[in-house]
């Protein structure tokens, strides 16, 4: 009675192995590729993105800016009219 083993001759562990080392630098390589591509345009992209944000502001109407100076104008002549009548009181009691 033999018992046969069906273990791989040397030639086909070193043809596998060679495979294993070449599909693995080719992955790195494609890697590598992609990311010397990729991140310098995303760069770009994202400086140029920064840069038009800071050039463009947003602009109101004049309407809006007519609303708000209105607003503010209020505003100050409240104060004004409160001083007013603080000094009036404290120039009341002297």
């Amino acid at each position: 009675m033999s018992v046969e083993y069906d273990y791989l001759s040397e030639n086909e562990i070193a043809t596998m192995v060679i495979l294993a080392i070449v599909s693995a630098a080719l992955t790195v390589g494609a890697i590598f590729s992609m990311v010397e591509i990729f991140i310098p345009e995303f760069i770009t992209y994202w400086k140029e993105e920064r840069r038009a944000k800071k050039m463009i502001k947003p602009m109101a109407s004049k309407e809006v800016i007519a609303e708000l100076t209105a607003k503010r104008d209020k505003k100050r002549k409240k104060k004004m009219n409160e001083k007013k009548i603080e000094k009036s009181e404290n120039n009341d009691k002297i």
